[in-house]
C-alpha cells in the first residue's frame, strides 16, 4: 500500500477532494421552489430551511444521489497503477516472484485499501464539516411538530457507520470490476466508461433509484 500511495499520491488527493465536492453538491432542501445543495445551504444559510437542517439530513443528502453514481472515481489510483503494470509488463515479474493466488490476493488488498483510503478521507472531512456547521437536531422554533423525536448521538453514529460500510463494500465491488476490465482491455477511459455504465444501470433498474 505504501508503494501504491507514493506512486499515485496526487491521484489519491484529487479523488479525496472529488468525494468531498460530490458530497457538498448533494441536494439538501427545496425552499420556494429552489433546490439548495449542502454547499448552498452552508454558504447562503436560508432562514426558511433553518428548522429542517441537521447533521443527519446533511449527511444523507451528501452520500445519496451523485456519490452513488460517481463512486467509481475512488478506483482511479488502483486502476491507474494496475494499468501501468499491465502496459510495462511488470505484472509478469510480480507473478514470477509469487503464486498467481498471492498476486491476485495482493491486488484485491490494494484495491480495498485504496478505495477505503479515498472514501474514508473524503467522507471523514465531509462529516467534520457538517458536524461543525449543523445541529444534531433541527430547531423547530414556532413550527413545533407534535410527536417529533430527536436524533441521539449513538443513533446518528450507527446510521453514519452503516452507510459508510455500505459505500466501502459497494466501492470495492466497483474497483474489482474496473480491475477485471483492465485485464481484458487495458484502456482506462474505456474501462471506466464501462464501470460507470454498469453502475448506472444497476442502480437505475435493480436498486430502484440513485439513493442509498
Amino acid at each position: 500500500m505504501g508503494i501504491l500511495f507514493r506512486r499515485k499520491k496526487i491521484y489519491y488527493l484529487l479523488c479525496v477532494l472529488a468525494v468531498l465536492l460530490i458530497c457538498l453538491s448533494g441536494d439538501m432542501v427545496i425552499v420556494n421552489d429552489k433546490v439548495y445543495s449542502v454547499f448552498r445551504v452552508i454558504w447562503e444559510s436560508p432562514k426558511e430551511a433553518a428548522h429542517i437542517c441537521d447533521i443527519k439530513r446533511a449527511f444523507d443528502s451528501g452520500v445519496s444521489g451523485w456519490l452513488s453514481l460517481l463512486l467509481p472515481v475512488a478506483a482511479l489510483p488502483f486502476a491507474s497503477c494496475l494499468s501501468d503494470e499491465r502496459r510495462s509488463g511488470f505484472y509478469l515479474f510480480e507473478k514470477g516472484r509469487q503464486s498467481p493466488f498471492c498476486y491476485f490476493r495482493a491486488k484485491i488488498c490494494y484495491a480495498f485499501a485504496g478505495n477505503a483510503t479515498i472514501l474514508l478521507g473524503g467522507l471523514g472531512i465531509y462529516i467534520l464539516v457538517i458536524a461543525s456547521l449543523f445541529p444534531l437536531n433541527p430547531s423547530y422554533g414556532e413550527m413545533e411538530v407534535v410527536g417529533a423525536v430527536g436524533v441521539t448521538v449513538s443513533g446518528l453514529c450507527v446510521h453514519i457507520v452503516s452507510k459508510v460500510v455500505y459505500l466501502l463494500i459497494y466501492g470495492m465491488v466497483l474497483s474489482m470490476f474496473t480491475g477485471a476490465f483492465i485485464y481484458l482491455y487495458n484502456d482506462l477511459c474505456v474501462d471506466f466508461c464501462l464501470v460507470f455504465l454498469i453502475n448506472y444501470l444497476f442502480r437505475r433498474y435493480f436498486m430502484g433509484g440513485f439513493g442509498l
